[in-house]
């Protein structure tokens, strides 16, 4: 594949039966408060599809999140730092139901090149505030996140 244009390397990715996406407008993340007063902004992002006869519409659909927390100035405590060990965040929660608001939730629309168009956008499960801090002094929070799908065959 070397020396191959976006076009070609796409290209070469849909001969391996991949169905390709192309995001329809610009990525719109949701929001949400937490009762700590930190505001937490989840993307979710289609990737590609492939194909599964067994799932509703034919194809499973291969997506990942990216969650970031904004912290009140005074909820940072950076002494309260120490390493930990990332398997440990479970077994340390303190709080394992946090209330949160929804700010803010957006659907993203992804163009398939197999005519679909395949919306996601986050349903916030559950939140756990851990007994970890960052080095920057936030809380580690525990956010379970799952998409939402909507399918549709054209447009």
């Amino acid at each position: 594949m070397t020396g191959l244009d976006l076009e070609g390397i796409v290209g070469s990715i849909e001969k391996m039966g991949y169905v390709t996406v192309e995001l329809k407008d610009k990525l719109k993340p949701s929001f949400y408060k937490l009762s700590d007063g930190t505001v937490v902004r989840v993307l979710i992002s289609i990737n590609h599809l492939t194909s599964h006869a067994e799932s509703p519409h034919g194809h499973n659909i291969n997506w990942s999140s990216t969650i970031t927390c904004y912290v009140p100035k005074e909820n940072r405590h950076p002494e309260r730092y120490t390493q930990f060990d990332p398997t440990s965040v479970q077994s340390n929660i303190l709080d394992d139901d946090m209330q949160y608001e929804t700010l803010i939730e957006n659907f993203n629309n992804y163009s398939m090149n197999n005519g679909m168009t395949v919306g996601v956008k986050p349903a916030v499960a559950q939140v756990g505030k851990t007994r970890f801090y960052t080095e920057d002094g936030e809380p580690v929070y525990g956010i379970n996140v799952t998409p939402v799908f909507k399918v549709t065959k054209g447009g």
